[in-house]
């Protein structure tokens, strides 16, 4: 099969899940295409020592994952029904800029700002020095 790659920006990394004491997977989509009207979200799955280097990523750092595609059958005790499963495996992470900076967030308060007694101390001897009316 020829060599997979996908390439993008990490929409989501999800946390690791230990199946067995030797097993362990973890979860991680990507957005391809994000300037097309149509992006993708793809799920690629990380195994074993891969695990700990995709829990290094961080959402909207731009990679590119090399994937192997995977499918298997699955027969249904109850009825004998086959069902057929595919899951793109990751093998090489490989990233581009480095790590995204956090986008900064407005501060909220709500309500009026408490002083501490030095400063409402202060404030209020400012207040009878002036010569304002009010």
């Amino acid at each position: 099969m020829a060599d997979l790659k996908l390439h993008g920006t990490v929409e989501k990394v999800l946390n690791e899940i230990q199946i067995s004491d030797t097993f362990k997977k973890r979860d991680v989509v990507l957005k391809t295409d994000a300037d097309t009207d149509y992006p993708q979200l793809i799920c690629v799955q990380f195994i074993q020592e891969m695990v700990d280097e995709s829990g290094l990523l961080v959402q909207g750092m731009e990679i590119s994952i090399d994937i192997n595609l995977r499918g298997r059958a699955w027969k249904n005790p109850k009825d004998g029904e086959t069902k057929y499963f595919n899951t793109l495996q990751g093998w090489k992470i490989e990233t581009f800029g480095g790590i995204p900076e956090p986008v900064p967030t407005k501060p909220t308060t709500v309500g009026t700002p408490k002083m501490n007694g030095d400063m409402a101390n202060e404030f209020n001897e400012s207040q009878e020095q002036t010569d304002l009316p009010f």
